[in-house]
């Protein structure tokens, strides 16, 4: 599990929204593959606070998915380590267990348009992928994976995350473009 704080990389932190309202110390930030969750995370980074996506944490090695359990024990100890975070992620079930921790959850829901031509423009993730070839490869099988999110009835589909930031409650935000929270 590693905490990425790029506020090196990454400085301009997004203003408060229009209420004035400051940004929260520990944010969950849920929605589709390709939605802007990564991207998001890190301009609202303020200089230490650790930003964490839930891939890193849910999944083994060797792809397989995790247990609920021994993901949760891992966000513990990264919570714990660190009072002030953004974790992001499409893991419905996750969030929910993670909630109670969290100030504000911010709902990216910008379409499955807007998530497939992030898809198609995602930089190489060597932290996820060994070479840009192998990312390239999986490109097909990202675009199906996201263009099926309105329909999925699993943790990952629009039903479920809606449901978790309908239940949240605390301070939330939907945002149907990425960027809008400027």
């Amino acid at each position: 599990m590693k905490a990425d704080n790029r506020a090196d990389c990454c400085p301009k932190r997004l203003k408060p929204s229009a209420q004035n309202e400051p940004v929260a110390d520990r944010i969950l930030i849920l929605g589709n593959s390709g939605s802007g969750k990564s991207t998001l995370a890190l301009h609202l980074a303020g200089p230490d606070q650790a930003v964490l996506s839930l891939d890193a944490v849910t999944w083994n090695e060797d792809q397989t998915r995790r247990s609920l359990e021994a993901t949760m024990a891992d966000l513990t100890a990264f919570c714990t380590a660190n009072p002030s975070w953004i974790i992001e992620g499409c893991y419905a079930e996750v969030v929910a267990a993670l909630a109670p921790r969290a100030d504000e959850l911010i709902f990216l829901n910008p379409g499955v348009d807007v998530c497939l031509a992030h898809a198609n423009a995602r930089p190489w993730e060597p932290d996820k992928w060994a070479t840009p070839a192998e990312q390239d490869a999986f490109l097909s099988q990202l675009r199906d994976w996201i263009a099926s999110y309105p329909t999925r009835d699993d943790e990952f589909g629009l039903r479920a995350q809606r449901r978790e930031y309908e239940y949240y409650p605390r301070q939330k935000r939907e945002h149907y473009a990425p960027r809008t929270l400027d």
